[in-house]
């Protein structure tokens, strides 16, 4: 069985100016962490687009379920996210 959860120790966000500099394009995040934290952090680093995995109930099973977001935590990433909407990225 393959498993996609990944740990906050294990992300790398940081890379994320790195590569807008880089490419000079837009940068995503594809979020495999049970909070939303790195989510709302690469949102501060630049990150214009986040991909999260969604289910309507834990219970439904599959690989994605534990670290799925549920109507809660997504309504919480979006009231989280819009705090560093007025941030210009390239002055962090």
């Amino acid at each position: 069985m393959i498993f996609f959860l990944s740990t906050i120790e294990h992300t790398n966000i940081l890379i994320t100016r790195c590569l807008q500099k880089l490419f000079d394009c837009k940068i995503g995040l594809s979020d495999h962490t049970i909070l939303v934290g790195i989510s709302v952090a690469s949102v501060a680093l630049g990150t214009t687009v986040i991909e999260k995995h969604f289910t309507l109930n834990h219970t439904d099973g599959g690989v994605d379920s534990t670290f799925s977001m549920d109507p809660a935590k997504m309504a919480q990433l979006r009231r989280r996210k819009s705090l560093f909407s007025f941030i210009d990225p390239f002055i962090l």
